[in-house]
C-alpha cells in the first residue's frame, strides 16, 4: 500500500514555502522555496512546485497563509494572491484542501521546537512545553507583523489566533511621537506593522531622516541594517524598531496571557540577532510600570529554525489528516 503524501506549505508574501508530508510519521521532505513574484497564483506555484518534486498529485493540501482565513480564503495584506480552499481545490483537482493562518502554524510549532532551535534573549530561561499546562505567544517581524498564541490544558490544545499586527502604533517616547506624525502624513492610519516589517523600518528611517531636514531615502531594509556601522540614522532606525518590538511584544504578552514565553519569529530577526541582543528590546519588553515584576518573569527566545512555519503546518496537518 502507498502511503499518502499531503503537501503542506507555508506561503508568504515573499516566498512560498512547500513540502510533502507522511501523515502517519510527520515527517516531510522534498523542501523547495519558490518565489511568489514568479507565479500568478497561488494554484500555479504549486503546480510548478509538484512539476519539480515529479509528483502528478497528492492527496491533500495544507497551507499556512499569511493573513486571515475567512470562510476558506485569505485576502493576503503584502502579496496580491487571492488564495481560497475551493478554488484549490477545483484548479488542482485535489482535495482536501485547508488553509490556516501563518502565525498558528507558527504556534503549533513551538512545542516541537529543541533547545537548538532556540536562543534566550534577555536574562530569564524558556521554560519546557513538554508539560501538559502552558500558555505562550510568538509574534515576528517579516514582509508583516504576525503574532499568535497557544493554549495547553491537560490533553488540549488550542491556537490563539489573532491580527496584532494591525493594532494602532502607540508611541512611547517623543521621538517615536515625532515618526508617528511622520508617518501619519502617508498613511490614513499607522499600526504596528507600518513600524515592525522591512518596510516598517524603512518607514522608521525615512521619517527620521524627515525630523532630521533631509530627504526622505529610498534605501531598502536591507541597505539600512548593511549601513548600522557607517550612518547614524540607519542605526538609530534599527535601535528604534528593536526598542518598538520590545514594546509592542509586552503588549502581546499581557493582552494573550503569554506567561510561561513570548517566542519571537519572522524573517528579520533570526538574521541580526546579534543587533536584536545588544539592543533595548528586553528593557522595553519589562517597562510596563505596575506590572513590571511580571514582566521580568516572562521568558522571550529567538527562534532560529530555518523552517518554523512547514514544522508547524507539519503538526498540524498530521493530526488533521493522519
Amino acid at each position: 500500500m502507498v502511503e499518502n503524501e499531503i503537501l503542506i506549505g507555508d506561503v508568504g508574501a515573499t516566498n512560498a514555502r512547500y513540502a510533502l508530508l507522511s501523515p502517519l510519521s510527520g515527517n516531510y521532505q522534498e523542501e523547495r522555496v519558490l518565489l511568489c513574484e514568479d507565479y500568478e497564483s497561488c494554484e500555479s506555484s504549486i503546480a510548478a512546485y509538484l512539476n519539480l518534486v515529479d509528483r502528478p498529485a497528492v492527496d491533500g493540501i495544507c497551507l499556512a497563509v499569511a493573513g486571515p482565513v475567512i470562510t476558506g480564503e485569505v485576502n493576503f495584506p503584502n502579496n496580491p494572491w487571492l488564495v481560497a480552499e475551493e478554488k484549490l481545490a477545483m484548479s488542482l483537482g485535489i482535495t482536501p484542501v485547508k488553509l490556516i493562518n501563518d502565525f498558528e502554524c507558527l504556534a503549533y510549532s513551538l512545542p516541537h521546537l529543541s533547545q537548538a532551535d532556540l536562543e534566550q534573549v534577555g536574562a530569564v530561561p524558556s521554560r519546557s512545553l513538554e508539560r501538559e499546562n502552558y500558555q505562550v505567544g510568538v509574534i515576528g517581524p517579516g514582509t508583516g507583523l504576525g503574532a499568535a498564541g497557544l493554549l495547553s490544558r491537560d490533553d488540549f490544545q488550542a491556537p490563539v489566533i489573532t491580527e496584532a499586527g494591525h493594532i494602532s502604533f502607540a508611541p512611547q517616547t517623543d521621538l517615536q511621537e515625532k515618526v508617528l506624525h511622520a508617518l501619519q502624513a502617508r498613511y490614513e492610519r499607522v499600526s504596528n506593522e507600518r513600524v515592525l516589517s522591512g518596510h516598517g523600518l524603512e518607514n522608521i528611517f525615512s521619517a527620521l531622516r524627515t525630523i532630521n531636514g533631509l530627504d526622505v531615502s529610498g534605501w531598502s531594509a536591507a541597505e539600512i541594517f548593511s549601513q548600522v556601522n557607517n550612518d547614524r540614522l540607519a542605526l538609530q532606525a534599527t535601535a528604534m524598531m528593536f526598542e518598538i518590538l520590545g514594546q509592542v511584544a509586552g503588549d502581546f504578552a499581557l493582552s494573550i496571557g503569554a506567561f510561561d514565553g513570548l517566542y519571537l519569529g519572522g524573517g528579520i530577526l533570526p538574521k541580526h540577532k546579534d543587533l536584536l541582543m545588544r539592543s533595548s528590546f528586553r528593557q522595553s519588553f519589562e517597562k510596563k510600570g505596575r506590572y513590571r515584576y511580571l514582566m521580568e518573569t516572562i521568558p522571550t527566545i529567538l527562534i532560529t529554525h530555518a523552517q518554523p512555519g512547514l514544522l508547524g503546518v507539519a503538526a498540524y496537518a498530521t493530526v488533521e489528516f493522519g
